[in-house]
């Protein structure tokens, strides 16, 4: 596809630095969870969910770009869905 560049990066930092608009941003699958299985990183908040990180994401979209999440849905833990709702919702409702 002539028009598709794809990057490779830490995605929040990289976002945060550039000036490029986006038809996509799509965050699919990006964590592996395999540090937080492993104990490494117990405490500390992923970067990625977070209101700054997203805000970071969403502002390199141009005026009709589309911002996608996906996650592994685990019925009998739904937290991680309902934190993904909560923070989508946030932006909205905090965005100006």
């Amino acid at each position: 596809m002539p028009n598709l560049k794809l990057y490779v990066d830490d995605a929040r930092s990289w976002f945060a630095s550039t000036n490029q608009k986006f038809d996509l941003v799509q965050m699919s699958m990006i964590d592996t969870w395999a540090a937080t299985g492993a104990g490494a990183f117990s405490l500390s908040e992923n970067g990625l969910y977070t209101l700054e990180g997203w805000r970071a994401f969403i502002k390199t979209l141009n005026d009709k770009g589309v911002f996608t999440v996906s996650r592994w849905y685990n019925p009998s833990d739904v937290n991680e869905t309902g934190r993904m709702i909560g923070l989508a919702t946030l932006h909205f409702w905090t965005r100006g």
